[in-house]
């Protein structure tokens, strides 16, 4: 299953969202610097992109961008491209590598 939807940042703050296990791990000065570009351009940027095991979520692009949206979460409503498809470490690692090609 893949699906790509459009969500309010309330609603995504409420999913369990993971760091995934082969990423880096979340800088804060990172996440304070997505927040004021957020802030500033007032919209995300960029896909958000899931993968979802039971009613857990993986994040494997654009933590970063989550933090900072719960950070955001009483200040304003944004709008959020998600693409969200099933957990496997071999979709996953192929998507990065798609999505982080040269072309």
């Amino acid at each position: 299953m893949k699906e790509v939807h459009i969500l309010k940042s309330e609603y995504i703050c409420t999913l369990d969202i993971l760091n995934w296990h082969k990423n880096r791990k979340v800088d804060p000065i990172k996440v304070q610097k997505m927040k004021r570009v957020i802030q500033k351009q007032k919209y995300v940027e960029g896909i958000l992109y899931l993968a979802k095991h039971e009613n857990v979520y993986f994040c494997y692009d654009g933590i970063h961008r989550i933090r900072a949206l719960h950070e955001l979460l009483k200040e304003n409503s944004y709008l959020c491209v998600v693409d969200i498809m099933d957990y496997s470490e071999d979709n996953i690692i192929n998507r990065l590598e798609n999505l982080h090609k040269k072309v």
